[in-house]
């Protein structure tokens, strides 16, 4: 784990597989966990109550797909990537 990031290789994955955004076997999302705000802005201090259990807002935004099942996407143009999780 580098420093600075989360594994996530639990719940928020398991979410984002479930709700058949990413259909996967094995998945690397370059991404971050926020809470928006109404507003849509994000409070990092929001986030570590999420992470401590206090809160139930999680979004995970991914930015990038870098392997799907087995196949390391990092070559491919970002487009080609973004292709398999519409």
């Amino acid at each position: 784990m580098k420093a600075g990031s989360i594994e996530f290789s639990g719940h928020a994955i398991a979410c984002l597989i479930r709700n058949h955004l990413i259909n996967a076997g094995s998945v690397i999302i370059d991404g971050e966990i926020v809470v928006p705000a109404a507003d849509g802005t994000t409070d990092f201090s929001v986030l570590q109550n999420e992470l401590r259990g206090k809160s139930n807002r999680l979004v995970m935004m991914a930015f990038d797909l870098l392997y799907l099942n087995g196949q390391d996407l990092r070559k491919l143009p970002l487009i080609a990537r973004k292709a398999h999780v519409k």
